[in-house]
């Protein structure tokens, strides 16, 4: 009975201890973080320099209104690897990524933040026009952390 006993003592005490640790507190909406924001689906990235910026003035006409164009140059030279001009538009979702300490966090930011010399990750989606450069619309940018 000894043997039968110890297993009845010995499974009160998790169940107390289970029970006794289950009652601390949940953290509350101030303990929580905020989701990093989620980047939309893109057909292709491309993670280069930006080596130059054009802000633009809106026109007004109908359909989606040009903000900037970026040029973005990918390190090294290879032949998959080409610069690019980007179309930034309304609906381009604008982004700068801190590394900090192994945690990513990502804050929106407008268009004045895109200055040369920025390492940026531009995914588009749609056609892309055939030219030298070639052009595609920016379906996000992301202005890296200089650190990571």
């Amino acid at each position: 009975m000894t043997g039968r006993r110890r297993l009845l003592v010995l499974t009160a005490t998790l169940l107390l201890t289970g029970l006794v640790g289950c009652r601390g507190t949940s953290p509350g909406p101030a303990a929580v973080e905020p989701p990093t924001a989620t980047l939309p689906k893109a057909d292709g990235t491309l993670t280069g320099t930006l080596t130059d910026v054009t802000q633009v003035e809106p026109s007004g006409d109908a359909g989606p209104a040009l903000l900037a164009t970026v040029l973005v140059e990918p390190p090294g030279k290879s032949v998959t690897a080409m610069p690019m001009i980007f179309d930034v538009i309304d609906r381009t979702l604008l982004f700068r990524e801190y590394a900090g300490l192994g945690d990513k966090t990502r804050s929106e930011i407008n268009v004045s933040a895109l200055t040369t010399g920025m390492i940026a990750r531009i995914g588009y989606s749609g056609p892309v026009r055939e030219s030298y450069p070639a052009q595609a619309t920016a379906a996000y940018v992301v202005l890296e952390d200089p650190g990571s």
